[in-house]
């Protein structure tokens, strides 16, 4: 269903992580580019964007328990084996593919949950996970550079701010 027809603003949360063992990643800019995107849509009040930075595994779980999102958007680094989010250092910890699909599993049980986007390097294998049937779960096939990561942020929420459906707007 295109986002512009939903009865109800549509939550998405918006979580990264760049822990200070790792490149760093332009995610200030990620951010300005998905709020231009959404405030320049036609249909921006059907949107309810959520931030959170230096982002842990807590901060994402805790995420979900507080509020029923939509979309949950991940920008940070990736491995073959799952996505690196900080530890209450801020340093590198890398969270299992198979503890993110059950965690995005019990979250999409819910009835809310539409859509994972992991813009992170090596983060397409967590959509090919039994658990994350029926949702829509992009990521990224191989590495991915900050300006490419940028690019698909502005061209997705581009659509999305303009109503399409995440099938278009992929």
């Amino acid at each position: 269903m295109p986002i512009g027809l939903m009865a109800a603003a549509l939550g998405v949360l918006f979580l990264a992580a760049n822990p200070s063992d790792t490149d760093p990643l332009r995610i200030d800019r990620e951010l300005r580019i998905i709020r231009e995107a959404i405030e320049r849509g036609r249909h921006r009040g059907a949107l309810d964007l959520d931030i959170r930075t230096a982002a842990t595994v807590h901060d994402l779980r805790r995420a979900m328990l507080e509020k029923d999102y939509a979309i949950i958007h991940i920008s940070g680094h990736g491995e073959s084996e799952g996505l690196i989010l900080e530890d209450e250092r801020g340093r590198s910890l890398e969270v299992p593919k198979q503890a993110l699909a059950k965690l995005f599993a019990r979250h999409a049980a819910k009835g809310h949950l539409r859509c994972v986007l992991l813009n992170a390097c090596w983060s397409s294998s967590i959509g090919e996970l039994p658990e994350m049937k029926g949702l829509y779960a992009i990521g990224m096939q191989g590495p991915i550079s900050d300006s490419g990561a940028l690019e698909f942020s502005r061209g997705f929420y581009d659509a999305i701010g303009a109503g399409e459906d995440i099938a278009a707007a992929y």
